[in-house]
């Protein structure tokens, strides 16, 4: 395992070794979680089981069948597929828009893989691979995590999906880290693994129960 950072407790004196995490957890492991990562590329399948796709058009007509109700005219849906054509995302995306926020997803590929919400400056190896959807009715469900200043749902619902979107690229980027404590006499007291992103932000110093101010880096 390769070292990213090591320090020592200045009140414990123990060693805390910060290693990458070379087999991190899928976070689309958890196949019940509301937010739903629609994924479209040829050589690629980073989201969950049957939400990687080949073709937009099938991308579109899964988006189709998740987010619009049941009692919703689909056919109706469909046949505006074919009168605007698929690619008119636009103008489809008036019906998701009224029962799921949803942002679009971009992918950088040049020697390694990395995703966001925004697009990427080259143009040449980038474009659009998909989007990130949550429901309007389960943005609820995420009233834990959010700021307690208030927030519109929509600049709600965007902070969700691009923090998720977030996660999803820490994981195939390789920023993933876990840890192991040291005492005095060189032997692993704790250690865990599966942290994403930025140390000072993913909770791995808290989970050590330790302040990053009090660790020096050795």
């Amino acid at each position: 395992m390769e070292i990213y950072k090591k320090y020592l407790d200045n009140n414990s004196g123990n060693t805390i070794k910060i290693f990458y995490d070379e087999l991190p957890e899928n976070p689309f492991i958890d196949l019940n979680d509301p937010i739903k990562f629609y994924f479209c590329h040829k050589n690629y399948e980073i989201s969950e089981k049957d939400y990687n796709f080949k073709h937009f058009d099938d991308l579109i007509i899964k988006m189709m069948n998740d987010i619009l109700p049941k009692d919703y005219n689909k056919f109706k849906f469909v046949v505006d597929c074919y009168n605007y054509g698929i690619e008119n995302y636009d103008k489809l995306f008036d019906y998701f828009n009224k029962f799921a926020y949803i942002l679009p997803v971009y992918m950088y590929d040049h020697s390694g893989i990395t995703i966001n919400t925004i697009p990427f400056s080259c143009k040449f190896d980038s474009g659009k691979v998909g989007y990130i959807v949550l429901l309007k009715k389960h943005l609820k469900d995420f009233s834990n995590t959010l700021p307690k200043k208030a927030l519109e749902k929509s600049e709600k619902a965007c902070k969700i999906l691009k923090d998720y979107i977030t996660c999803i690229d820490d994981y195939i980027t390789g920023n993933c880290y876990g840890f192991h404590v040291e005492n005095s006499d060189g032997e692993i007291i704790d250690s865990c693994y599966g942290f994403l992103g930025d140390c000072s932000t993913n909770g791995i110093f808290e989970h050590i129960g330790v302040q990053e101010k009090n660790l020096q880096e050795i």
